[in-house]
């Protein structure tokens, strides 16, 4: 679950007039949501997560560079 997800939970618990059961319901989810946190695969292996986006840019970075290197020699 992501922190938007949660923090849209807490909204809608929270709207309206303050209630115990309410609160205690949102201290558990979040929780469970900080003890246990999700982790998302792609194609089984593929971590899905902040650094993603980044590590695809300096893989196409690379075979850029090398690509014009060999298109250079040839």
């Amino acid at each position: 679950m992501s922190f938007l997800i949660v923090i849209l939970y807490i909204k809608i618990f929270l709207i309206g007039k303050y209630d115990e059961n309410k609160l205690k319901i949102v201290k558990q989810l979040l929780q469970i949501v900080t003890t246990r946190p999700i982790k998302v695969k792609a194609f089984g292996g593929i971590d899905v997560n902040k650094t993603l986006i980044p590590a695809c840019l300096s893989i196409v970075a690379s075979y850029t560079i090398i690509a014009l290197q060999f298109n250079n020699i040839v």
